[in-house]
């Protein structure tokens, strides 16, 4: 193993959770009801492409995509900006992937002020390689490309990396890229929202046990 790739929402972070309650709030004072069947498929994806997703449901929304965009991003700022900290334990296995001479990077979908609340509270810069965001690449998850950048820059082949992710879009964009995935599970995130399948591995902590069989996936 030459590289972890890891997202960044419901895996460094426990945002996910906050988020939803900001966004719930927002569409809900625009007389729209998400439908949690609907509002599993944002997980893991831009807020670009959630925002035409409910655009196509809800056509008669007076706000063009763009519009909704704008405000769905700073619903989703609100959320992370109750966020203080790091998940626990994920900076100790960043630390000992160092240690190990194994690279960590971060590979997420968060862009512009949303990414810089978390690169300045965090300390991402500090910890981590390299931070591959959706502004990167052509094509969000579940495309393959953010995950195929952060390994380029790792200097690392896509078999030689193991990807950190808690959403479905995350693990077909793993997939895609011939990425083996671990399932953070750890974190509350949108409550009932099922756990993604296909995952290589599944932890709910980030414990030495749970470190060993990361280690394993590369092999």
């Amino acid at each position: 193993m030459k590289a972890v790739l890891w997202d960044m929402d419901g895996v460094l972070i426990d945002s996910e959770r906050y988020y939803w309650q900001e966004m719930d709030a927002l569409y809900e004072g625009m007389g729209v009801f998400l439908p949690h069947d609907k509002k599993v498929t944002f997980v893991g994806s831009s807020a670009m492409i959630n925002t035409q997703k409910v655009k196509n449901w809800y056509p008669d929304l007076k706000y063009t995509a763009e519009e909704l965009c704008e405000l769905h991003v700073a619903a989703l700022i609100r959320g992370l900006k109750r966020v203080t900290e790091i998940i626990p334990g994920a900076r100790r296995w960043v630390d000992t992937l160092h240690k190990l001479g194994v690279k960590s990077a971060v590979a997420t979908s968060s862009v512009g002020e949303m990414l810089d609340y978390a690169r300045s509270t965090f300390k991402l810069d500090d910890i981590f390689d390299t931070i591959v965001t959706g502004s990167d690449v052509p094509r969000a998850k579940p495309n393959p490309d953010i995950f195929l950048e952060a390994a380029r820059r790792c200097g690392a082949a896509p078999c030689e990396c193991v990807v950190i992710e808690d959403s479905q879009n995350g693990v077909l964009a793993a997939h895609a890229a011939g990425i083996k995935v671990a399932v953070f599970t750890g974190a509350p995130g949108l409550k009932g929202a099922p756990i993604p399948d296909g995952g290589d591995f599944y932890f709910d902590d980030y414990s030495d046990a749970a470190f060993a069989n990361v280690q394993k996936l590369s092999i």
